[in-house]
């Protein structure tokens, strides 16, 4: 109990004074940084910027490019906070070298992951260090977990090495993305999961094509990556360890306010499996008659437009298996409404999403029952199914699931602000024990979740956080009984 004690102390010191590579000097927006999104989310809505918002990191050269295309004379208070904030937030990403930190401890992990979450452990601690010139982009991140759910207690997750050559960016590292336009949920990749290693590659500025041909896509972004998913001793032993996850993304805005995306991924290769440039081409062709990977691809669409002061926004995410084949029976999908705009002196968002992660988008009863191993997320060889070290790759819910989120955000004019989401969710729809151990839920369970932070500067550069999560009744995930618990974070940053 004392060593225990110890650690907790630690933690929170680290917050408190350590060092660390937060969402600064950095060369791109990072998930998690609810705060910019919601502000550059206003704006487009507004018809003030136009540029692609659904692909995360997302790129600040974009943002800037937009920003400084903005007459500030014709803004509207509104706008203009936000315009000014993301000026703000902008002038510290550029910044040749940063340092930060970040600690939380709480009674659980965290759950229901959403686009803002910034831990994934209930006692973790982060340090390392932000370098960025015009050439590259440099983070070295490293993090403690007290009794981690994965039995790693050290990660390098955050770390990556970036070079900039012409308007692209060419990296290597373990960086969470998020894809599709959804703030609960993604339905194809999420940072539900811790990230994986790998290379990636992806557009700066997202300028139109100049030629006649192309340019009704207008401001578009694309990024792919090839990681790694050394799951170690999660993946079983008749399972193929070490696959590979390949992803790719297009996203573009044709119209003012109008964005669609279209992903693909896949999980292929993997220990004692050909892994050769032939097999990857069968893979990105989507030759799948030798069953050598799991292939998901997914559409998403956003509209919004400003009423009066306000913007109102509709969007939606759908995804299959084996790509744009067999859309009826292996379809998952999400949609949601969000409305944002100022109330007083607050900057406000308010959403609903609801998810679906049931195959087919329907739960089905005795011997109607679909293989479980062979469905949407999961696979016949890569037992595993859509799972990074137990953790959904999409949604945070896991498969065979709904769920519905009611959330809002709220900044105010002194530096803090307000969150809350209540969550239902029934995870494990299916009525039958899914074959699975991996699963979030090896039991069908329906709970209600309601989450509350608060987050406020207490020095110049420290910022703390606390937070309660509350559920209805307690829940079984991965083994453990997970109920009600208070959540206590620090950030700091110089």
């Amino acid at each position: 109990m004392l060593v225990r004690s110890i650690v907790k102390l630690a933690l929170l010191l680290t917050g408190l004074l350590g060092l660390s590579a937060g969402a600064y000097a950095s060369p791109w927006i990072d998930v998690g940084d609810a705060h910019t999104r919601h502000h550059l989310q206003y704006l487009v809505d507004a018809g003030t910027l136009k540029l692609p918002t659904s692909t995360w990191p997302l790129p600040w050269a974009s943002v800037k490019h937009a920003l400084d295309e903005i007459n500030t004379n014709t803004l509207t208070a509104d706008q203009l906070w936000s315009v000014n904030y993301l000026n703000h937030a902008l002038t510290i990403a550029m910044d040749t070298a940063v340092v930060a930190s970040r600690s939380r401890i709480s009674k659980n992990p965290e759950i229901f992951n959403h686009f803002g979450s910034d831990s994934r452990e209930a006692e973790e601690a982060s340090i390392g260090i932000n370098l960025m010139t015009n050439a590259f982009a440099l983070r070295l991140a490293g993090t403690y977990v007290d009794e981690p759910s994965d039995k790693n207690n050290l990660r390098a997750d955050g770390s990556y090495l970036a070079v900039a050559t012409g308007n692209w960016a060419i990296g290597v590292g373990a960086v969470d993305q998020w894809w599709g336009p959804g703030h609960q949920s993604s339905m194809i990749l999420s940072n539900n999961a811790r990230p994986a290693p790998g290379i990636f590659i992806k557009r700066a500025k997202s300028d139109a094509f100049d030629t006649p041909v192309l340019s009704w896509l207008g401001q578009w972004q694309f990024m792919a990556f090839m990681n790694r998913l050394n799951n170690g001793e999660d993946i079983d032993s008749l399972g193929i360890q070490t696959p590979l996850l390949w992803g790719t993304r297009l996203n573009f805005v044709p119209l003012r306010g109008f964005e669609v995306g279209l992903s693909r991924t896949a999980l292929w290769g993997g220990k004692d499996q050909d892994q050769d440039f032939g097999h990857f081409k069968d893979v990105v062709l989507n030759d799948n008659s030798k069953d050598i990977s799991q292939q998901l691809a997914s559409l998403d669409v956003r509209y919004g437009r400003s009423i009066n002061r306000a913007t109102l926004a509709i969007y939606g995410q759908w995804a299959s298996k084996e790509g744009f084949t067999d859309v009826v029976d292996h379809s998952v999908a999400l949609a949601g409404i969000e409305v944002a705009g100022m109330l007083g002196s607050t900057h406000n968002r308010i959403m609903l999403e609801s998810s679906n992660s049931i195959e087919g988008l329907t739960a089905v009863d005795g011997n109607d029952h679909k293989d479980f191993n062979d469905n949407t997320y999961e696979h016949r060889r890569y037992s595993q199914g859509y799972r990074y070290h137990q953790r959904h790759i999409a949604i945070s819910s896991d498969s065979h699931s709904k769920t519905l989120t009611f959330a809002g955000q709220h900044y105010f004019d002194n530096g803090h602000r307000l969150t809350w989401r209540w969550i239902r969710a029934d995870i494990n729809s299916y009525p039958q024990t899914p074959i699975n151990m991996d699963a979030f839920s090896t039991v069908r369970s329906q709970v209600n979740n309601t989450q509350l932070q608060y987050r406020l500067p207490i020095f110049e550069r420290v910022m703390m956080a606390v937070g309660v999560s509350l559920f209805d009744h307690p829940i079984v995930i991965h083994q453990n009984t997970i109920d009600s618990s208070f959540e206590l974070s620090f950030f700091h940053f110089w």
